[in-house]
Order: structure tokens, then C-alpha cells, then sequence
């Protein structure tokens, strides 16, 4: 399990619980996470589906995204509360924090670049990026030396 946040959630579902649409630049396609982990400011790429869901959610000129019925955010435990629910009604066996670790992953295998899946991540150091990706050195040596053959 990931660092926690002062208030024992993983520090990345207050990330989440924390984004207000100021920080959505929908013409752009990203994100602005505001006073992230270690207090970290950093722009976040959106995927097309995220950028879909955040659409449907109707556009806000401030506030939080993630809207509770009482018109406030919601705190990160709650975020983190309602992302389980939702994946053992799917029949998915994780958490918040393993789909991280699953996003990961997926970044490393389609780039091969653990510099560019660090930054995604919110990560200074690639020797933390290295615990969340499941590496396959050796297609990557392998991918890597044939990149260097000349023909």
C-alpha cells in the first residue's frame, strides 16, 4: 500500500477527492493537481474516456468534480469508499491504489519509458515508479538492443 495522506487514505485518492474544475482544462485535455502529494504541483494528461466522463458530469465554472448530494466534495475516504463499491459490483477484486499500480503498468509496456510512466504517476524518483509497474526487462533489454542494431 501506497504513503497515506495525515488522514490515513491513500494520498492519491485525496489527489482525486481534492480536484476542482478550475483545474480541468477540457480544450487542452488535462489537469492541473494543485498541492499534490509532497505538497507538489503537476499537469495530468486526460485520457479521452476521462475527459468523456468529466463532460457528462456538466461543466462547472469552479468547485469540486466530484459532487456530493450536500453540495460539497467529498472527503477521501468517501472517494475511496465508493471507487471499491463500484469494482466488487463489477466483480473486480482491487482498490483505488492497485489500479494505480495497474495504470502503471500498462503506461510502462505501451512506452517502455519508466521516466514518462514516473511522471504520470506523480513520481520523483523511477525507483518508485519501478515498485507500481511490473516490469518485463527482459523484452525491454531485449526491445532495447535491437533498437541499437544496425542493418
Amino acid at each position: 500500500v501506497g504513503k497515506q495522506d495525515p488522514r490515513g487514505m491513500p494520498a492519491r485518492v485525496a489527489e482525486m477527492a481534492a480536484l476542482r474544475w478550475e483545474c480541468v482544462d477540457i480544450t487542452r485535455a488535462e489537469m492541473t493537481v494543485v498541492r499534490g502529494k509532497g505538497g507538489k504541483d503537476r499537469v495530468v494528461p486526460l485520457a479521452s474516456a476521462l475527459e468523456t466522463a468529466l463532460l457528462a458530469l456538466g461543466r462547472r465554472r469552479s468547485g469540486p468534480v466530484l459532487l456530493a448530494r450536500h453540495g460539497g466534495g467529498y472527503t477521501a475516504r468517501e472517494v475511496s469508499h465508493a471507487i471499491g463499491v463500484h469494482l466488487r459490483r463489477h466483480g473486480v477484486d482491487a482498490t483505488a491504489h492497485q489500479l494505480r499500480h495497474t495504470f502503471a503498468t500498462a503506461v510502462y509496456r505501451a512506452t517502455r519509458d519508466i521516466h514518462a510512466t514516473a511522471q504520470l504517476l506523480g513520481h520523483a524518483s523511477t525507483a518508485t515508479t519501478a515498485v507500481y509497474a511490473r516490469f518485463d526487462i527482459d523484452g525491454a533489454l531485449r526491445d532495447r538492443v535491437r533498437a541499437l542494431s544496425v542493418a
